[in-house]
């Protein structure tokens, strides 16, 4: 699986505040983005990640 189908900004939020630990508000400023929009982006981008995860594992 190649984290390339996830948009880039998708990965970095996840990246920031599921791997890095930082925090969604940190998030939000650092991308510009409201905390809103970086909670609903980390939602989607799961979702996509677990439905590609699902594909692959059923091939």
């Amino acid at each position: 699986m190649s984290s390339s189908l996830l948009r880039e900004v998708t990965r970095l939020t996840i990246a920031a505040v599921k791997l890095e630990g930082r925090s969604v508000a940190e998030t939000a400023v650092r991308y510009c983005m409201s905390e809103s929009n970086v909670k609903i982006t980390i939602h989607r981008g799961l979702k996509a990640l677990a439905a590609l995860i699902g594909r692959e594992t059923r091939t």
